[in-house]
């Protein structure tokens, strides 16, 4: 054998003698181990060609809602389908910690380490080749960062509202017009197979309601003291007030607690209640007159005596009611929505108690609920689909054969939502199912709905309809491509009514709608009646 034949080149000399037997003990008993390294490797080689084909993204604000996006995009990653795959190039945000933590974060679970950044604008000029980011910042700041990333050639997936002004949302929606780049809006229902399957199959498709009566939302949370910064940021004095100076806040408290503040937030209205104001205008259409009563009821220094200083007295209301009208085929629907601050109860996070050493949930139910309540049917949805309730009601006289005639017709059959939408008789328009969605057969007083989201967190689907439409190339199939669940213009017209809630509770009047209050260019022409 000539030295070209050899398997060793000069470069890579004959294993010596004690890696020969370490070759043959490992032949021998470390089959396991070199399994175990083959599974790494082919992981590796997977996730690098996921990364290579998939969206390259940027989150801006990694706070609370910035990891949940942090944990869901990781989570599509790990799948071997890059179709709505993304690939998390950087991290932005003003606080030192958050920018770390999501960084080693990243880094643990891939392997690479996003680029960090302070400054978004840094990010901007130096971050090369990103396809899009994700706008999980304060508020105040969505007009500024999703005007500067949509100028910059990116698409932009933004956490809800908009903005905090009325003309800050008017000014993205322009923009996103201008560039023709894709503006998703995080009310993530929209996605949700759940809240999908409701509207299309069960309100338009079978009118399983009857007349609509009412529809009711609340969103409770327990009294908590307010957020501080930890130990460390606060023993970092120098340090801690230069990156709270250059975020414009006055004081760490702003900085933790910017919903608590109107010059950063719209508060209460802008926060759980802008995602089910979503879901009824999603439903229903717009609105036309709203009524509002709130306040500062309990967070405020008068109820405290002594130096307890947990919290400072809040700017925002702690507590908020809102009526608004609708008119569905020609009739008066009347939507309320509820969010409280101060108690847990009935739709916050679940109360528990200690009974004979079990954990005893007190009250079933999460912070996001919704009722639609009609003559024949009520549904309870909800983002955890543990609670998500469809009751038949039992109607007296002869309404109650028409009813069980409906519920026999509606639940009669079984049927796959893929394969037999006509069936049906009705058109699904742009649905796009996940996941197989059959019904029930037949439905009890009270049931279940159908379905799952199958281990997925309520954000996700939203988050894989952006990804997806990113990636769709409309040259190899037109007629399939498919759509943002809540672009800009969509979420404009339904966030529009949103900016005058704050106004209604301190007029104390019903403000009446009319088609300036939704113009996205001319300021709107509030009535009082």
């Amino acid at each position: 054998m000539t030295p070209s034949d050899s398997p060793y080149s000069p470069a890579t000399p004959p294993p010596s003698a004690e890696r020969l037997l370490l070759t043959s003990a490992l032949v021998g008993g470390g089959l396991t181990l070199a399994a175990h390294s083959l599974e790494t490797q082919r992981r590796a080689r997977t996730q690098a060609a996921v990364r290579a084909a998939a969206v390259k993204v940027a989150i801006v604000g990694c706070g609370e809602q910035g990891n949940v996006i942090l944990d869901i995009l990781l989570k599509i990653q790990d799948t071997t389908d890059a179709t709505e795959s993304a690939h998390i190039a950087a991290v932005c945000d003003v606080r030192p910690l958050a920018r770390e933590t999501a960084t080693r974060h990243i880094e643990q679970h891939t392997g690479i380490a996003p680029h960090a950044y302070a400054d978004f604008s840094e990010l901007l000029e130096k971050e090369k080749g990103l396809d899009a980011v994700f706008i999980a910042t304060p508020d105040f700041w969505h007009e500024q960062h999703v005007v500067a990333a949509l100028e910059a050639g990116l698409h932009v997936y933004c956490e809800p509202m908009m903005s905090r002004t009325l003309d800050g949302a008017r000014h993205i929606l322009a923009t996103a017009a201008k560039t023709g780049l894709l503006l998703q809006i995080g009310y993530q229902r929209r996605s949700n197979p759940n809240y999908r399957y409701a509207l299309n199959v069960l309100h338009k498709g079978y009118n399983v309601f009857g007349r609509i009566v009412d529809i009711n939302t609340f969103w409770h949370t327990p009294v908590s003291d307010d957020k501080q910064l930890t130990r460390k940021e606060t023993a970092a004095t120098k340090e801690t007030a230069g990156w709270l100076k250059l975020a414009g806040f006055n004081n760490a408290h702003e900085y933790c607690n910017w919903q608590h503040y109107k010059k950063y937030s719209n508060g209460l209205v802008a926060g759980p209640l802008a995602h089910q104001n979503d879901f009824i205008n999603w439903f229903f259409g717009k609105p036309v007159g709203v009524l509002a009563g709130g306040g500062v009821d309990y967070y405020n220094r008068d109820c405290y005596a002594g130096d307890d200083l947990r919290w400072l007295a809040r700017e925002n209301y702690d507590n908020l009611f809102c009526i608004f009208d609708y008119k569905v085929d020609d009739l008066v629907v009347r939507a309320s929505l509820r969010a409280l601050t101060t108690t847990g109860s009935q739709g916050g996070n679940p109360v528990h108690i200690h009974r004979r050493l079990q954990l005893i949930p007190v009250q079933k139910g999460s912070g996001n609920t919704e009722m639609l309540k009609g003559v024949s049917s009520v549904l309870r949805l909800d983002e955890n689909e543990n609670f998500m309730l469809l009751y038949l009601i039992r109607p007296r006289g002869n309404e109650a054969y028409a009813a069980r005639d409906l519920w026999r017709k509606t639940f009669g059959f079984s049927f796959d939502l893929r394969s037999g939408a006509e069936k049906l008789g009705f058109l699904i328009e742009h649905f796009e199912p996940e996941i197989d969605m059959r019904t029930a057969t037949p439905p009890p007083d009270y049931s279940t709905l159908p379905f799952t989201l199958n281990g997925k967190h309520p954000v996700q689907p939203h988050i894989e309809n952006f990804l997806r439409v990113i990636r769709h190339n409309p040259e190899n199939d037109p007629k399939k491509r498919p759509i943002l669940r809540c672009d800009a213009a969509t979420a404009f017209a339904s966030e529009a009514p949103l900016y005058r809630v704050n106004e209604a509770v301190e007029k104390q009047a019903r403000l009446v709608f009319d088609a300036a209050d939704f113009s996205t260019v001319n300021p709107p022409n509030l009535k009082q009646k």
